[in-house]
């Protein structure tokens, strides 16, 4: 696959390219860290590692574009990441991302 360069780091695709832009427009602060990593539990009992794309700290939510087939392939695991610890993580495609935090937005300015 191919990757892509934004205020140079690395992303994985374009939609993800999209959503820091669109963030950025909004002035909504973002990171993408390797850093930040939950665990989760496979159906065999085996941690497993998983890493979000965009982490924004002023809302404390987590972001992981995904397009139909990768959300249909790890559904399971974003349902666990999210389950085990806790976090409120919005995945989607990019639309799906945008919409969503432009509803979380909303009543926050309310």
């Amino acid at each position: 696959y191919k990757k892509f360069k934004y205020k140079n780091l690395w992303m994985d695709s374009s939609w993800e390219v999209n959503i820091a832009k669109w963030l950025d427009s909004k002035n909504i602060q973002w990171k993408r860290d390797r850093k930040i990593i939950f665990y989760w539990t496979d159906l065999e009992g085996k941690k497993r590692r998983y890493y979000p794309d965009f982490y924004l700290p002023d809302q404390n939510l987590y972001l992981d574009p995904k397009n139909k087939y990768k959300l249909e392939k790890d559904l399971f695991k974003l349902q666990k990441v999210i389950e085990e610890n806790n976090i409120t993580l919005i995945f989607g495609n990019e639309l799906e991302i945008i919409c969503s935090l432009e509803k979380i937005l909303t009543n926050e300015i309310k």
